[in-house]
């Protein structure tokens, strides 16, 4: 088990009671390379699933990641991230 999840577990772990329970199913996804994307990798998920479709299936590109965010922005539409389904 990756560092982070562990950490995920523990986490949830200390939040959460025996009456509250949350279930975590944690997939193999494309991998942030930097520092500085996690709420492009955020917003690039969001809407992989909110097209209905599974983040697993697909590999983000991060190469165009903030233009094309601010090109959804600019133009009040959002589309899917640069990605290619697996």
């Amino acid at each position: 088990m990756i560092v982070y999840q562990k950490r995920i577990i523990h986490l949830f772990k200390l939040l959460c009671t025996n009456e509250d329970c949350v279930f975590l199913n944690i997939q193999p996804v494309s991998k942030q390379k930097n520092g500085c994307d996690c709420g492009l990798y955020a917003l690039a998920f969001s809407t992989i699933l909110a097209s209905g479709n599974d983040p697993k299936e697909y590999e983000i590109k991060e190469k165009d990641f903030k233009s094309h965010f601010i090109n959804c922005v600019e133009n009040i539409n959002i589309e899917l991230f640069p990605c290619n389904k697996k």
